[in-house]
């Protein structure tokens, strides 16, 4: 099963880096200004804020944080007093405090906190992103067993989102079994269908996104659902080329001296909707939305209390799932490797934008 979901992941990184588009400045674009670009690795690199507003760049491999400080990233502190990490992390996140990071890597999840690293039980199913709530850990997965038995025969209703307790993770909200698209690879439904990504607000409420769906829903503290945002048709949208991606993916592999002969595998086709998210402290969602959802690339800010949803187009010299993160000074955004960017906008730039309602958006409360 890991490597399976190995494979799917190499094909996932290799078709969230196909494409990248430089934009030229437009009146009516709000371009983002990269950070610190001459600070650069080969590894992953995580952005998150505190509920003050600091932003913090986590190195994957070192585990070096970087406070941003608007136009560069200032000198780092090392999480780890000695030694580097596995550079195979899938999932970081902040605490509200800035005090605590949780790293993930497949169903292992890591707390750092005050130069020790404490390694919490396996989650038991592949973890495809972590969070907070409060000072406790969440993490989003999918409904795929890994590190440990098979208990029945029998299908089960699996967890969306866990919860870290003291002697292991309990459901937090509770999934459910793909919806298996006829003459679709079920990985590939299942990944479309099941993968969410987490950000918290000041109100002790989650927000669970469905990156491939183009969906969010908040949760409150007790676990109800009370608003969800949908743009599009809220299912996921796949590729028309799976066999040639398939075909290709498989000659990458080749390439690399994997078995490709004794081995399953298949191609990720869904096309991304949201390609990141984050609440700023003020309870605005903000999402970055893909070209192939909206027709271009939009910033998306998104008002609980007003029933509002506005866009505004955005350059930016990546295309893929970024981080974002709300600071006190800005937004601040981030390629999954280091080598690939980060990126900032100014609050002021924002506040200037040409904002549209989106047409295609439609909100909902339980």
């Amino acid at each position: 099963m890991r490597k399976l979901w190995l494979l799917f992941s190499l094909a996932l990184l290799s078709l969230t880096c196909l494409a990248r588009v430089a934009f030229s400045g437009s009146p009516h674009i709000v371009v983002a200004s990269a950070v610190s670009p001459s600070i650069s690795w080969n590894g992953s690199q995580w952005v998150q804020a505190d509920k003050k507003g600091n932003v913090f760049l986590l190195r994957g491999d070192s585990l070096d944080v970087y406070p941003f400080s608007a136009s560069r990233l200032a000198n780092p502190r090392r999480l780890l007093r000695s030694g580097l990490v596995e550079n195979g992390t899938t999932s970081a996140a902040l605490s509200p405090d800035g005090d605590r990071w949780i790293v993930a890597a497949s169903n292992h999840v890591t707390s750092f906190e005050s130069g020790e690293a404490r390694a919490l039980p396996d989650v038991g199913w592949l973890v495809t992103s972590v969070g907070f709530l409060g000072n406790a850990a969440v993490a989003g997965v999918l409904p795929m067993s890994v590190g440990r038995g098979q208990v029945s025969t029998h299908p089960v209703t699996p967890p969306l989102v866990v919860e870290s307790q003291m002697n292991g993770w309990t459901t937090r909200i509770g999934g459910s079994l793909p919806r298996r698209a006829r003459g679709r690879d079920p990985m590939d439904a299942l990944f479309a269908e099941h993968t969410v990504r987490l950000a918290r607000d000041g109100a002790n409420r989650l927000w669970v996104g469905y990156p491939y769906l183009g969906k969010v829903a908040r949760y409150t503290a007790t676990g109800k659902r009370d608003f969800e945002v949908v743009v599009g048709s809220g299912a996921a949208r796949f590729r028309k080329d799976e066999a040639t991606l398939r075909f290709a993916f498989r000659e990458g592999l080749r390439k690399q001296g994997y078995d490709t002969d004794n081995a399953k595998t298949g191609a990720f086709t869904a096309n991304l909707g949201i390609r990141g998210m984050t609440v700023a402290p003020d309870g605005l969602l903000y999402l970055l939305l893909d070209g192939s959802l909206t027709g271009e690339t939009l910033l998306a800010r998104v008002d609980p209390s007003q029933g509002t949803v506005e866009g505004t187009p955005v350059g930016l010299a990546h295309a893929g799932e970024l981080g974002l993160a709300a600071g006190s000074d800005g937004l601040y955004l981030a390629a999954p490797r280091a080598a690939e960017g980060r990126w900032r906008i100014a609050w002021t730039s924002l506040e200037n934008a040409d904002w549209f309602e989106l047409p295609n958006a439609r909100l909902g409360t339980s």
